[in-house]
């Protein structure tokens, strides 16, 4: 039955009102045509009895005084009838007195049971050989006063009740048939309204799939379609505002954490764990000076095209930029999702974004921009991720010893270079080539103990080397 299910519901739904339209009025039809077929033997019975009760009444009188020209001509006035091939007056042994047109002879009125018995009329059938048939012969007792003196006969021919049959099974039949004809046109076309409005659904269904949440049906109905409509176009409504906050959110905060947050039913709470993280501070070097001489439409183009910069960079290398501090961004690498080398791709995503710094000409923005240096600290380990702030209003972000010791690494940093702790560059180095200073322990603002760091120098030789994502491992 599977090619059943190629057909569009609504013949599917027409074919089957259909079909129980048709069996319904086949049902009809055949007792319909029973009951008439019925009604019109029964009018055919009770018209040859009484023609032959009426032929028996009239012949007592002339069958006992034995007046032959009357009995014919009673007989005779009976051929008159079209229905009426035969009559006739026979003795009570069979032979006949007065006949006309066709009648039974003696061997087929023996045929018939009990047909000389005084007080019965019955009827039988017979075919004559010379003429169409079938026929059926009535048969009345002619008595007097207990007295059977014969018999009247009358003989009808069916011819008449098989026309009458096939014309009336005839005109039931082409009745029938534009009925139903009529009634099937219908139907589809009830079926094809009923069903539009599921098409639609349908159809708007299939477009929302796509992308489009702006889709809405616009086809008007009425009752329970409207109903409906109204309905699907209210959640549609609801669930194109819902994308369209989440595609802001996603725009707000990084769309692993975004996805984190929008899978959560109930209130979103504020609240962090412990994680493993990478953090990456990149700031521009004298951005204060440059902001004092140039519109802050320049300002605005500059800043953006570097933000971009880090942003694409970084998201290449499975980390997201957290937030934008005035000229400085702030990255993380190895969460929500956890990464197993998030220090390595913090570095080399530090390495690619101090080359495509160096490439860029920020003098079309202004042409008094001298080229742009900027400074990176990248440092690692155990920090709080989660949201901060107040329960009407929170950020996601990270806090923790790791956080302020990258900041503090990028105020450190030469420009156009790269600071990072000792564990950072010693992992980087077993997979990929640079250059970096010797491990040397700095006095950081906070910090009682001095940290091990080195400076990446991003220089014409660390410039030229490649570092795709595929040497994470």
């Amino acid at each position: 039955m599977n090619w059943l299910k190629q057909f569009p519901l609504s013949l599917k739904i027409g074919l089957l009102l259909g079909g129980l339209i048709v069996l319904g009025l086949s049902v009809q039809s055949q007792m319909t045509l029973s009951s008439q077929q019925q009604l019109i033997e029964t009018q055919f019975s009770q018209s040859g009895f009484r023609m032959t009760h009426q032929l028996a009444e009239s012949a007592i009188e002339p069958l006992f005084t034995d007046d032959t020209l009357m009995l014919d001509r009673l007989v005779n006035s009976l051929l008159q009838l079209d229905q009426v091939h035969g009559a006739g007056i026979v003795s009570i042994d069979g032979n006949r007195i007065s006949a006309a047109g066709l009648i039974p002879d003696i061997e087929q009125l023996n045929s018939i049971p009990d047909w000389e018995d005084t007080g019965i009329s019955q009827s039988t059938p017979w075919r004559d050989s010379d003429n169409d048939g079938p026929y059926v012969s009535f048969i009345s007792p002619i008595s007097f006063k207990d007295i059977n003196g014969g018999y009247a006969l009358v003989v009808m021919s069916r011819k008449q009740i098989s026309d009458t049959l096939t014309q009336a099974k005839t005109y039931l039949m082409v009745n029938t048939s534009i009925l139903m004809a009529l009634l099937v046109i219908g139907v589809l076309w009830f079926s094809r309204i009923l069903t539009k409005p599921l098409k639609e659904l349908v159809l708007a269904t299939r477009v929302m799939g796509k992308g489009d949440f702006s889709y809405r049906i616009t086809t008007k109905f009425s009752g329970d379609f409207k109903r409906l409509v109204d309905s699907f176009n209210s959640m549609a409504g609801g669930i194109e505002q819902k994308w369209q906050v989440e595609k802001v959110l996603n725009r707000l905060v990084p769309d692993q954490v975004a996805q984190q947050y929008l899978n959560i039913k109930n209130d979103i709470q504020l609240g962090s764990k412990r994680v493993q993280a990478t953090i990456l501070f990149a700031d521009i070097v004298g951005f204060t000076p440059l902001s004092e001489r140039l519109e802050p439409e320049a300002i605005e183009s500059i800043l953006n095209e570097f933000f971009s910069t880090v942003s694409d960079i970084a998201s290449g290398y499975g980390g997201f930029v957290d937030k934008y501090i005035g000229d400085e961004a702030m990255v993380i690498f190895g969460i929500p999702d956890q990464q197993s080398d998030h220090k390595l791709q913090a570095l080399q995503a530090a390495i690619e974004i101090q080359k495509q710094i160096h490439l860029m000409d920020f003098t079309r923005h202004h042409p008094s921009v001298n080229p742009v240096k900027i400074k990176i600290g990248i440092a690692s380990g155990t920090v709080l991720a989660g949201l901060f702030g107040a329960n009407d209003r929170m950020q996601y972000t990270l806090i923790g010893d790791q956080v302020n010791l990258a900041s503090r690494l990028t105020t450190l940093a030469s420009p156009g270079h790269i600071m990072v702790t000792a564990d950072i560059a010693d992992r980087a180095q077993s997979v990929m080539s640079f250059r970096c200073s010797e491990s040397q322990p700095v006095r950081v603002k906070g910090k009682l103990q001095h940290i091990e760091t080195r400076m990446v120098y991003v220089d014409a030789d660390t410039m030229s080397q490649q570092y795709p994502n595929e040497l994470i491992s």
